[in-house]
């Protein structure tokens, strides 16, 4: 064990560690005047995301539906923990161009629910070639809140494409 370098006031404090964009853990600590010995437990927290990986001829249709629930625990921006819920739903289909027979259209939907509201919902297009030797890839934020960010983001390579639709933590300071 080691003193702190820096004065912790006397109250609740909730302790955070950025793991990753979508991973954090958390830790409440209740620090009291005089010398205390601290010792937080880090929970878990993990931002919920649905992925799914289409390549152009392995399903008959060439495209495919996915939906999840999630509940979810988060701390707000005034740090109190609560649970979210969060439904993913997403879709992508490939087909090919009708104007340019070597290219091939590509079109993402999703819907994103958090707490029972619609916090995004919407259509994106792309095209690619099977002769693409480079990977193509797009991210965006759709919506936010003070510590997170809703987004959308898909590759493609070739032929094949995938599409993720979720939230994640945002950089703090």
């Amino acid at each position: 064990m080691r003193p702190c370098l820096t004065k912790i006031l006397p109250g609740r404090h909730v302790l955070h560690f950025h793991r990753s964009n979508v991973v954090r853990y958390y830790a409440e600590i209740d620090v009291k005047r005089g010398e205390n010995t601290i010792e937080p437990k880090l929970e878990y927290f993990q931002m919920p995301s649905l992925s799914r990986r289409l390549v152009w001829g392995e399903t008959p249709e060439n495209r495919l539906r996915a939906s999840e629930k999630f509940t979810y625990p988060v701390y707000d921006a005034e740090n109190r923990k609560r649970t979210d819920t969060m439904e993913i739903e997403l879709s992508i289909e490939i087909r090919k161009d009708a104007a340019q027979k070597d290219r091939h259209l590509f079109q993402y939907d999703w819907r994103i629910i958090r707490n029972q509201t619609v916090i995004s919902q919407g259509r994106k297009s792309d095209t690619g070639t099977e002769e693409d030797s480079e990977t193509r890839r797009f991210q965006q934020v759709l919506s936010s809140d003070p510590i997170h960010n809703f987004f959308i983001s898909y590759y493609i390579s070739s032929l094949s494409t995938e599409f993720t639709a979720g939230g994640e933590y945002k950089n703090l300071p």
